[in-house]
């Protein structure tokens, strides 16, 4: 009977994960942990949502779950990840260490586990190779949206740093990632962090139209979460370009946005 409810308690946090219902998704989080904290599972999405309030309590959490569970791979995951978004030089050592006990690997394996090498090899700064990874195992999670999601997630990312990393912008690469980006989106309406880097490539193009769904991009994913700082910031930089364009686009974008109004 306890083993029925955890199950129900992972997979009720879980669902409320992926339709990106945060607020809820953490509190319930915090509810569960009280009474369960052996679940590792509620933990990790846990150890997600204090990357929004605290980013050395969610990778201190996130720890914790690897070293109980070194293979329980989509923990690992949102911990690269976390590394490589905000802890690259003080992780290197641990990024060596997973790196170690995952490439050569026999047991039982999935999507996860692909997302985890791609991400060593994104702080290893070796793009091209976790392109290819992501790619070549795309399709064998066709079953599993969240796994998709991540897979379509990191492509985008990848394609954009490509992007980045170039003197001359190729409008081609940008819409690579503006698929990739669009397919993870389709799976995960409310993902939050697609959305604004969905927003980051349409400014990229900077033609009129797309900087109007620019500008939408960013409107919507703070309805989702409004005080992120990467979306509020973008925001920020795509509305003074709009400074660049006559009063009557001004006006055509704002009406636009208006469904995307803070709330």
């Amino acid at each position: 009977m306890q083993v029925q409810q955890d199950i129900l308690d992972i997979e009720e946090v879980r669902l409320l994960h992926f339709n990106s219902e945060y607020a809820k998704c953490q509190e319930r989080c915090k509810i569960i942990l009280q009474q369960k904290p052996y679940l590792y599972q509620v933990r990790t999405y846990y150890g997600f949502f204090l990357m929004y309030d605290d980013l050395s309590e969610s990778l201190k959490q996130q720890l914790q779950v690897y070293q109980e569970d070194p293979y329980y791979f989509e923990n690992t995951s949102y911990l690269l990840d976390n590394i490589f978004c905000n802890f690259q030089n003080k992780g290197r050592s641990l990024v060596q260490t997973i790196f170690k006990q995952y490439y050569d690997y026999q047991g039982e394996k999935n999507g996860f586990y692909y997302i985890c090498l791609a991400l060593i090899y994104r702080i290893q700064k070796g793009n091209e190779k976790s392109y290819q990874i992501l790619i070549s195992k795309l399709n064998d999670y066709d079953d599993q949206p969240m796994v998709q999601i991540w897979f379509y997630h990191q492509l985008g990312d990848i394609s954009q740093s490509i992007t980045d990393s170039r003197d001359d912008v190729k409008k081609e690469d940008v819409q690579k990632s503006i698929f990739f980006y669009e397919k993870a989106i389709e799976l995960q309406p409310r993902s939050q962090m697609n959305i604004t880097n969905l927003g980051v490539q349409y400014h990229i193009i900077g033609t009129q139209e797309t900087i109007i769904k620019s500008i939408q991009c960013f409107y919507k994913a703070l309805n989702i979460i409004p005080e992120d700082h990467h979306t509020l910031c973008n925001l920020s930089s795509v509305l003074q370009d709009v400074g660049h364009y006559d009063q009557n686009f001004i006006n055509s974008t704002f009406y636009t946005t208006q469904t995307y109004r803070l709330v």
